[in-house]
Protein backbone atom coordinates (compact mmCIF):
# COMPACT_ATOMS: atom_id res chain seq x y z
CA UNK A 1 0.00 0.00 0.00
CA UNK A 2 2.63 2.56 0.74
CA UNK A 3 4.51 1.36 -1.66
CA UNK A 4 1.57 2.62 -4.46
CA UNK A 5 1.57 5.97 -2.60
CA UNK A 6 4.88 6.69 -3.04
CA UNK A 7 4.25 5.42 -6.87
CA UNK A 8 1.65 8.23 -6.82
CA UNK A 9 3.60 10.59 -5.06
CA UNK A 10 5.94 10.37 -7.09
CA UNK A 11 3.92 10.30 -10.84
CA UNK A 12 4.46 6.78 -12.48
CA UNK A 13 2.63 4.69 -13.68
CA UNK A 14 3.53 2.06 -15.99
CA UNK A 15 2.18 -1.23 -17.40
CA UNK A 16 3.81 -3.63 -15.12
CA UNK A 17 2.81 -1.74 -11.89
CA UNK A 18 -1.01 -1.34 -13.06
CA UNK A 19 -1.16 -5.25 -13.70
CA UNK A 20 0.23 -5.79 -10.05
CA UNK A 21 -2.40 -3.01 -8.73
CA UNK A 22 -5.47 -4.98 -10.48
CA UNK A 23 -3.94 -8.45 -9.07
CA UNK A 24 -3.47 -6.95 -5.51
CA UNK A 25 -6.64 -4.98 -5.06
CA UNK A 26 -8.16 -7.11 -2.66
CA UNK A 27 -5.53 -6.15 -0.35
CA UNK A 28 -8.28 -4.21 1.58
CA UNK A 29 -10.93 -6.69 1.31
CA UNK A 30 -8.05 -8.56 2.84
CA UNK A 31 -7.62 -6.48 6.26
CA UNK A 32 -11.00 -6.61 6.75
CA UNK A 33 -11.36 -10.27 6.33
CA UNK A 34 -8.24 -10.70 8.65
CA UNK A 35 -10.33 -8.19 11.34
CA UNK A 36 -13.31 -10.92 11.00
CA UNK A 37 -11.36 -14.06 11.59
CA UNK A 38 -10.36 -12.27 14.89
CA UNK A 39 -13.72 -10.92 15.69
CA UNK A 40 -16.26 -12.05 18.74
CA UNK A 41 -18.92 -11.49 19.59
CA UNK A 42 -18.85 -8.52 22.29
CA UNK A 43 -20.57 -9.42 25.53
CA UNK A 44 -20.83 -5.32 26.31
CA UNK A 45 -22.00 -3.62 22.88
CA UNK A 46 -21.09 -0.31 24.10
CA UNK A 47 -18.04 -1.14 25.61
CA UNK A 48 -16.80 -2.58 22.26
CA UNK A 49 -18.14 1.01 20.63
CA UNK A 50 -16.12 2.76 23.17
CA UNK A 51 -12.73 0.70 22.52
CA UNK A 52 -13.68 1.07 18.96
CA UNK A 53 -14.56 5.12 19.20
CA UNK A 54 -10.63 5.27 21.31
CA UNK A 55 -8.86 3.33 19.18
CA UNK A 56 -9.84 4.27 15.49
CA UNK A 57 -11.99 7.42 15.69
CA UNK A 58 -10.03 9.17 18.15
CA UNK A 59 -6.22 8.57 15.65
CA UNK A 60 -8.74 9.29 12.73
CA UNK A 61 -9.09 12.81 14.16
CA UNK A 62 -5.51 13.84 15.85
CA UNK A 63 -3.60 12.47 12.59
CA UNK A 64 -6.19 14.18 10.29
CA UNK A 65 -5.77 16.93 12.01
CA UNK A 66 -1.83 16.88 12.02
CA UNK A 67 -1.93 15.75 8.24
CA UNK A 68 -3.82 19.02 7.48
CA UNK A 69 -1.41 21.49 8.74
CA UNK A 70 0.95 19.72 6.60
CA UNK A 71 -1.22 19.95 3.96
CA UNK A 72 -1.82 23.90 4.60
CA UNK A 73 2.18 24.18 4.43
CA UNK A 74 2.27 22.65 1.45
CA UNK A 75 0.09 24.26 -0.12
CA UNK A 76 2.20 27.63 1.14
CA UNK A 77 5.15 26.63 0.08
CA UNK A 78 4.11 25.94 -3.41
CA UNK A 79 2.54 29.46 -3.66
CA UNK A 80 -1.04 29.09 -3.07
CA UNK A 81 -2.83 31.24 -1.49
CA UNK A 82 -6.57 30.61 -2.56
CA UNK A 83 -8.92 30.50 0.22
CA UNK A 84 -10.96 27.48 -1.75
CA UNK A 85 -7.69 25.06 -1.67
CA UNK A 86 -7.25 25.89 2.28
CA UNK A 87 -11.13 25.39 3.35
CA UNK A 88 -13.36 24.96 0.88
CA UNK A 89 -12.71 22.17 -2.05
CA UNK A 90 -11.19 19.98 1.70
CA UNK A 91 -13.98 20.29 3.51
CA UNK A 92 -16.08 19.29 0.35
CA UNK A 93 -13.78 16.10 -0.28
CA UNK A 94 -14.17 15.23 3.17
CA UNK A 95 -17.86 15.36 3.18
CA UNK A 96 -18.30 13.37 -0.21
CA UNK A 97 -15.41 10.97 0.41
CA UNK A 98 -14.73 10.21 4.42
CA UNK A 99 -11.22 11.10 4.34
CA UNK A 100 -8.59 14.67 4.01
CA UNK A 101 -5.92 16.03 1.81
CA UNK A 102 -3.85 16.11 4.84
CA UNK A 103 -4.10 12.35 5.34
CA UNK A 104 -6.24 10.72 2.47
CA UNK A 105 -5.59 7.19 3.22
CA UNK A 106 -7.39 7.97 6.99
CA UNK A 107 -10.76 6.95 5.38
CA UNK A 108 -9.64 3.17 6.40
CA UNK A 109 -10.10 4.03 10.30
CA UNK A 110 -13.52 5.60 9.98
CA UNK A 111 -14.74 2.66 7.47
CA UNK A 112 -13.37 0.33 9.83
CA UNK A 113 -15.53 1.72 12.80
CA UNK A 114 -18.60 1.57 11.42
CA UNK A 115 -18.07 -2.04 10.24
CA UNK A 116 -16.64 -2.84 13.56
CA UNK A 117 -20.31 -1.26 14.94
CA UNK A 118 -22.50 -2.62 12.27
CA UNK A 119 -20.90 -6.08 12.99
CA UNK A 120 -21.63 -6.27 16.81
CA UNK A 121 -25.15 -5.41 15.80
CA UNK A 122 -24.77 -8.38 12.81
CA UNK A 123 -23.42 -10.91 14.89
CA UNK A 124 -26.65 -11.09 17.51
CA UNK A 125 -29.63 -11.23 14.42
CA UNK A 126 -30.53 -14.57 13.72
CA UNK A 127 -30.50 -14.12 9.91
CA UNK A 128 -27.32 -12.34 9.24
CA UNK A 129 -26.63 -14.54 6.61
CA UNK A 130 -29.23 -14.11 4.68
CA UNK A 131 -29.49 -10.44 5.27
CA UNK A 132 -25.50 -9.93 4.13
CA UNK A 133 -26.73 -11.76 0.84
CA UNK A 134 -29.67 -9.35 0.32
CA UNK A 135 -27.81 -6.32 1.05
CA UNK A 136 -25.22 -7.06 -1.18
CA UNK A 137 -27.27 -8.44 -4.45
CA UNK A 138 -28.85 -4.92 -3.73
CA UNK A 139 -25.90 -3.17 -3.77
CA UNK A 140 -24.76 -5.08 -7.05
CA UNK A 141 -28.21 -4.07 -8.83
CA UNK A 142 -28.36 -0.64 -7.50
CA UNK A 143 -24.91 0.28 -8.31
CA UNK A 144 -22.93 -1.68 -9.99
CA UNK A 145 -25.65 -2.84 -12.74
CA UNK A 146 -28.11 -0.21 -12.37
CA UNK A 147 -30.72 -2.67 -12.91
CA UNK A 148 -33.61 0.00 -12.01
CA UNK A 149 -32.20 2.81 -13.67
CA UNK A 150 -31.55 5.53 -11.03
CA UNK A 151 -27.77 4.44 -9.84
CA UNK A 152 -26.16 7.67 -11.94
CA UNK A 153 -28.40 9.86 -9.94
CA UNK A 154 -27.05 8.64 -6.70
CA UNK A 155 -24.36 10.91 -5.13
CA UNK A 156 -23.65 8.85 -2.05
CA UNK A 157 -20.57 9.45 0.22
CA UNK A 158 -17.86 7.07 -0.34
CA UNK A 159 -17.79 5.63 3.34
CA UNK A 160 -21.77 4.17 2.96
CA UNK A 161 -20.81 1.87 -0.56
CA UNK A 162 -17.63 1.26 1.11
CA UNK A 163 -18.98 0.10 4.85
CA UNK A 164 -20.82 -1.89 3.01
CA UNK A 165 -18.44 -4.18 1.26
CA UNK A 166 -15.80 -3.70 4.09
CA UNK A 167 -18.49 -5.68 6.62
CA UNK A 168 -18.78 -8.70 4.01
CA UNK A 169 -15.23 -9.17 4.16
CA UNK A 170 -14.95 -8.71 7.81
CA UNK A 171 -18.23 -11.07 7.97
CA UNK A 172 -16.93 -13.77 5.80
CA UNK A 173 -13.92 -13.62 7.54
CA UNK A 174 -15.73 -14.02 10.81
CA UNK A 175 -17.75 -17.38 9.39
CA UNK A 176 -14.88 -18.93 8.07
CA UNK A 177 -12.69 -18.32 10.99
CA UNK A 178 -12.63 -22.33 11.48
CA UNK A 179 -12.27 -23.19 7.76
CA UNK A 180 -9.65 -20.94 6.43
CA UNK A 181 -6.88 -23.15 6.81
CA UNK A 182 -8.72 -26.30 5.68
CA UNK A 183 -6.86 -27.59 2.62
CA UNK A 184 -9.47 -28.39 0.64
CA UNK A 185 -10.92 -24.58 1.11
CA UNK A 186 -7.15 -23.27 -0.01
CA UNK A 187 -7.05 -25.89 -3.20
CA UNK A 188 -10.47 -24.55 -4.11
CA UNK A 189 -9.44 -20.80 -3.92
CA UNK A 190 -5.68 -21.50 -5.99
CA UNK A 191 -8.49 -23.65 -8.72
CA UNK A 192 -10.37 -20.64 -8.66
CA UNK A 193 -7.89 -17.64 -8.53
CA UNK A 194 -5.80 -18.41 -11.03
CA UNK A 195 -7.75 -18.00 -14.60
CA UNK A 196 -9.99 -15.38 -12.55
CA UNK A 197 -6.13 -13.51 -12.61
CA UNK A 198 -4.94 -14.96 -16.04
CA UNK A 199 -7.84 -14.23 -17.93
CA UNK A 200 -10.86 -11.92 -16.37
CA UNK A 201 -9.06 -9.62 -14.16
CA UNK A 202 -11.39 -7.45 -12.28
CA UNK A 203 -9.93 -4.37 -10.84
CA UNK A 204 -11.78 -2.46 -7.92
CA UNK A 205 -10.99 0.68 -6.09
CA UNK A 206 -12.37 0.08 -2.09
CA UNK A 207 -12.68 3.45 -1.28
CA UNK A 208 -14.27 4.94 -4.14
CA UNK A 209 -16.19 0.99 -5.16
CA UNK A 210 -15.48 1.67 -7.97
CA UNK A 211 -15.46 -1.64 -10.21
CA UNK A 212 -13.73 -2.46 -13.27
CA UNK A 213 -15.35 -5.90 -14.61
CA UNK A 214 -18.29 -7.43 -12.88
CA UNK A 215 -18.76 -6.63 -9.18
CA UNK A 216 -19.42 -10.37 -8.33
CA UNK A 217 -16.15 -11.44 -9.97
CA UNK A 218 -14.31 -9.46 -8.16
CA UNK A 219 -15.56 -10.43 -5.17
CA UNK A 220 -15.10 -14.16 -5.85
CA UNK A 221 -11.58 -13.45 -6.90
CA UNK A 222 -11.08 -10.91 -3.75
CA UNK A 223 -12.29 -13.92 -1.40
CA UNK A 224 -9.94 -16.64 -2.79
CA UNK A 225 -7.23 -14.51 -2.42
CA UNK A 226 -7.97 -13.53 1.11
CA UNK A 227 -7.81 -17.49 1.96
CA UNK A 228 -4.59 -17.87 -0.23
CA UNK A 229 -2.55 -15.08 0.99
CA UNK A 230 -3.87 -15.75 5.00
CA UNK A 231 -2.42 -19.61 4.58
CA UNK A 232 0.54 -18.38 2.51
CA UNK A 233 1.90 -15.93 5.53
CA UNK A 234 0.58 -18.02 7.79
CA UNK A 235 3.68 -20.64 6.19
CA UNK A 236 5.99 -18.15 5.96
CA UNK A 237 5.86 -17.13 9.70
CA UNK A 238 5.56 -20.68 10.81
CA UNK A 239 8.37 -21.82 8.49
CA UNK A 240 11.14 -19.59 8.55
CA UNK A 241 9.56 -16.81 11.60
CA UNK A 242 10.28 -14.18 9.95
CA UNK A 243 11.41 -10.86 11.87
CA UNK A 244 10.86 -8.28 9.29
CA UNK A 245 7.15 -9.49 8.96
CA UNK A 246 6.68 -9.63 12.71
CA UNK A 247 7.85 -6.13 13.02
CA UNK A 248 5.81 -4.89 10.38
CA UNK A 249 2.71 -6.92 11.43
CA UNK A 250 3.09 -4.99 14.96
CA UNK A 251 3.52 -1.60 13.67
CA UNK A 252 1.71 -1.70 10.58
CA UNK A 253 -0.91 0.91 11.90
CA UNK A 254 1.36 3.41 13.20
CA UNK A 255 2.90 3.36 10.05
CA UNK A 256 -0.69 3.59 8.00
CA UNK A 257 -1.68 6.55 9.64
CA UNK A 258 2.00 8.64 9.86
CA UNK A 259 3.13 7.79 6.31
CA UNK A 260 0.94 10.43 4.20
CA UNK A 261 2.31 12.94 6.64
CA UNK A 262 5.55 12.08 6.11
CA UNK A 263 5.45 11.82 2.45
CA UNK A 264 4.12 15.45 2.39
CA UNK A 265 7.18 16.09 5.29
CA UNK A 266 9.57 14.95 2.22
CA UNK A 267 8.07 17.27 -0.25
CA UNK A 268 8.49 20.04 1.96
CA UNK A 269 11.73 19.23 2.72
CA UNK A 270 13.61 17.63 0.36
CA UNK A 271 11.36 18.39 -3.32
CA UNK A 272 10.19 21.91 -3.24
CA UNK A 273 13.65 23.43 -2.15
CA UNK A 274 15.70 21.09 -4.47
CA UNK A 275 12.82 21.38 -7.34
CA UNK A 276 13.24 17.95 -7.65
CA UNK A 277 11.20 16.31 -11.04
CA UNK A 278 12.65 13.46 -11.73
CA UNK A 279 10.30 10.70 -11.31
CA UNK A 280 12.84 8.10 -10.49
CA UNK A 281 14.12 10.47 -7.64
CA UNK A 282 11.16 11.36 -6.23
CA UNK A 283 10.42 7.77 -5.77
CA UNK A 284 13.99 7.23 -4.12
CA UNK A 285 13.27 10.11 -2.18
CA UNK A 286 9.92 9.22 -0.62
CA UNK A 287 10.85 5.24 -0.69
CA UNK A 288 14.03 6.13 1.39
CA UNK A 289 12.87 8.87 3.48
CA UNK A 290 9.77 6.63 4.91
CA UNK A 291 12.25 3.86 5.52
CA UNK A 292 13.98 6.20 7.38
CA UNK A 293 11.54 8.19 9.23
CA UNK A 294 8.41 5.91 10.11
CA UNK A 295 11.13 3.31 12.40
CA UNK A 296 12.33 6.96 14.53
CA UNK A 297 7.79 8.64 14.15
CA UNK A 298 6.58 5.25 14.96
CA UNK A 299 9.09 4.73 18.53
CA UNK A 300 8.54 8.35 19.22
CA UNK A 301 3.97 7.00 19.02
CA UNK A 302 4.86 4.23 21.53
CA UNK A 303 5.67 6.47 23.84
CA UNK A 304 2.26 8.78 24.15
CA UNK A 305 -1.51 7.46 24.97
CA UNK A 306 -2.46 7.35 21.19
CA UNK A 307 -3.02 3.73 20.69
CA UNK A 308 -4.38 2.25 17.14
Amino acid sequence: MMFGHTMTWAHISTPAYEAVRTAMSFYLGWFFFKGGLFAKKAPNEMDYFRVSLRRLVVPFIIFTAIGMLFYWLDLYVMGERSRFLYVTKPWRYFIRRGAAYGNLPLWFLLTLFFVRTLFQRLVRFRYADWLMGVVILLLYLVKYLDFFGVAHNMVFPHYLYNSIVGLLFFWVGYRLKQQTYDRRLLIASVIILIPLLVFIRPNYFFRSSIVEGDFMVFLLKAVAECIVFTNLFRLLYRRFQMRFLIYVGEHAMEYFAIHWILLYLLHIAVVVPFTVTNQLALLCIYILGLALLLPAVSAILARTSIKL
